[in-house]
């Protein structure tokens, strides 16, 4: 790892760096592969490691620690370092599949980049990380911080955007559900961007599917199991965006389902809801969609979506 590090070229941009240099960036990397303590004890892992005699003008004191990470953190590092960076990644650097996702870190430092933000329902203070990496590869593509309280939907096309700008055109994008919003979905078919992603439970359309495929999924032919899964899984043709053309594909997570009764009947239990109550709430448990601007088979769509979770 240390020798890609050397030879790939994603040391220049360090070398401007004031506090740091190479072997400080390398003998960093593995302390923090191997040990899980605090930077206040780099020094002592380095003094008595191989990495001393590997990296001899590495420079792993506290402070010079907390000055290098200030400096490689700065906008014009992260430019150079991602020119370094994409040309290293296997494969064509023309054109990916990404998968994109974003998530919270929380956190209460006061600095202009945490917000108060409502995270799954949770208010606190954080920072946005969005992240892109490569399908056929899981190797990280890039990253970008922003405020917290800014919404999946309105940084998912400056993103790609932004990949463009360094050299890589997107051609499938693999987007989490916050991430859908009709005006980005067309902006993907206007940049001939494919797509793939799970659609919202509160979407128009989610609820007009649900009603008319869902009665008759549960047969023989729509049952699809996966690493270890199993659902049913049926295919319609539908319109996101008025004029294009899309495909939806509605599913049942039977083991989801069933965890899913089992916590709701003991809340209907504890709130005595009416059997009304109950058998309306049932109908949507379990049930999913998932959308998509080309034609896939049954079985690739579900871990085409989860791949997701490699970020």
């Amino acid at each position: 790892m240390s020798s890609f590090i050397k030879h790939s070229g994603l040391l220049s941009p360090i070398r401007a760096i004031k506090y740091g240099n190479p072997d400080t960036l390398i003998a960093m990397v593995l302390y923090y592969i191997l040990c899980a303590t605090s930077n206040c004890h780099a020094n002592d892992w380095w003094e008595g490691n191989y990495a001393r005699i590997m990296y001899p003008k590495a420079d792993l004191t506290s402070q010079r620690i907390s000055d290098f990470l200030i400096d490689i953190g700065e906008e014009g590092a992260l430019r150079r370092f991602f020119k370094a960076y994409l040309p290293t990644l296997s494969g064509s650097k023309d054109s990916f599949n990404i998968l994109i996702d974003s998530t919270g870190i929380p956190n209460s430092f006061h600095f202009p980049l945490t917000a108060i933000s409502n995270h799954n329902g949770k208010i606190g203070n954080e920072v946005r990380l969005i992240y892109v990496t490569q399908q056929e590869t899981g190797l990280p593509i890039f990253f970008r911080y922003c405020t917290g309280n800014v919404v999946d939907v309105s940084s998912l096309i400056r993103t790609v955007n932004e990949l463009e700008a360094h050299g890589v055109s997107t051609k499938l994008a693999v987007l989490d559900a916050p991430y859908y919003s009709d005006s980005d979905i067309q902006e993907l078919y206007d940049s001939g961007i494919s797509f793939v992603t799970r659609l919202k439970e509160n979407k128009r359309i989610f609820k007009d599917l649900i009603v008319q495929r869902v009665p008759n999924i549960e047969c023989n032919q729509n049952f699809v199991g996966y690493n270890g899964r199993y659902v049913y899984i049926k295919r319609a043709k539908c319109e996101l965006i008025e004029g294009y053309k899309a495909y939806a594909y509605i599913g049942i997570d039977i083991e989801i389902r069933s965890n899913e009764y089992k916590r709701f009947f003991s809340q209907a239990k504890n709130k005595e809801y009416s059997d009304e109550i109950v058998y309306e709430h049932l109908k949507g448990l379990g049930k999913f969609i998932i959308v998509s601007s080309y034609r896939m088979p049954y079985n690739e769509i579900s871990p085409m979506c989860h791949t997701r979770q490699q970020i």
